[in-house]
């Protein structure tokens, strides 16, 4: 899908290695390109997660490998009952994997809009999350959406980068016209206020099937690079764990963090990292460890109760 071409010049000029994973976000780059080219999707859907953290808030400090983004029509759904919520849900993944199917034939990707097909959907919580798998020969790039949010702050409009630095902007465009479309223009989308992402990485930690260091590593970037100090968040955190655990999956999940305390290891995706992470990262996993314990044990008490 994307030209050799493209992927070396990028690995030459940033000193990236990897150039597998600097094909995945050229790739991740065009399909936000392509949904925001929607205007449904530009006015209804929130762009969150590890790699709105990177593209609009912190810059390349590692990649990220899928999109996340949050549906923000949720008022339709107000007083309705749950069957006719999951049929309006319904209707919403619809839209989305119909508009996900034309984007990928345009960009010879395979997914097909076939809700039943397990290959192309994951779904949870009465269609309240879904995931699209976009296949790129072997390997498939994930787009998660939850469809039932509770926001504490509000989104607003910022740029999505790509990893291409301005000093290089010129040349490339020079060489690499047709993509330059795409990957040189502006992505004015909705994104999570930083604050929330911070608030959702830590429900991640506490309610997704074993451990990311992924999750460790933003948690601590948005506190150095914007001095957010997670502490500060108890409320918001518990809230949203508690809105997580309506859901099975995310219970089972919570329940075997209460037996077993997370062991952080950079282990394999220590090959995500763009830059060095700090002397102090240590010291941050112990204030993060005995902060998620605290909120294991009000979470508990209030489980029992």
């Amino acid at each position: 899908m994307i030209r050799k071409e493209i992927i070396d010049y990028l690995a030459e000029k940033t000193n990236v290695k990897q150039k597998e994973l600097i094909e995945k976000d050229v790739i991740l780059h065009r399909l936000l390109f392509e949904l925001l080219l929607n205007r449904k999707f530009d006015s209804e859907y929130a762009f969150k997660g590890g790699t709105c953290l990177m593209k609009c808030h912190l810059g390349y400090y590692r990649f990220s490998e899928d999109l996340d983004f949050t549906w923000l029509n949720t008022k339709i759904l107000k007083n309705k009952s749950e069957k006719q919520i999951r049929k309006l849900l319904s209707i919403e993944i619809n839209y989305l994997a119909s508009l996900l199917e034309k984007i990928s034939k345009k960009l010879n990707l395979d997914f097909k809009a076939d809700k039943r097909n397990k290959k192309y959907f994951d779904f949870g919580g009465s269609n309240a999350y879904a995931t699209f798998k976009l296949w790129d020969n072997n390997e498939f790039i994930k787009i998660q959406v939850n469809y039932r949010e509770v926001l504490f702050y509000p989104v607003r409009k910022k740029t999505a980068n790509t990893m291409i630095d301005k000093d290089i902007k010129k040349e490339f465009s020079l060489i690499f016209p047709e993509e330059s479309e795409f990957l040189l223009k502006d992505i004015n989308l909705y994104v999570y206020d930083l604050k929330e992402i911070l608030v959702e990485k830590i429900r991640a930690i506490l309610t997704r099937k074993g451990v990311k260091a992924r999750d460790f590593i933003d948690v601590y970037m948005i506190g150095k690079d914007k001095k957010l100090k997670f502490e500060k968040f108890e409320f918001e955190i518990i809230s949203k764990v508690e809105n997580a655990m309506k859901f099975e999956k995310y219970r089972v999940n919570f329940k075997d963090k209460l037996e077993s305390k997370p062991i952080i290891s950079l282990g394999s995706e220590e090959y995500l990292l763009l830059r060095p992470i700090g002397e102090d990262f240590h010291e941050f996993l112990e204030r993060m460890n005995k902060f998620i314990e605290k909120i294991l044990k009000k979470l508990s008490e209030t489980d029992k109760g």
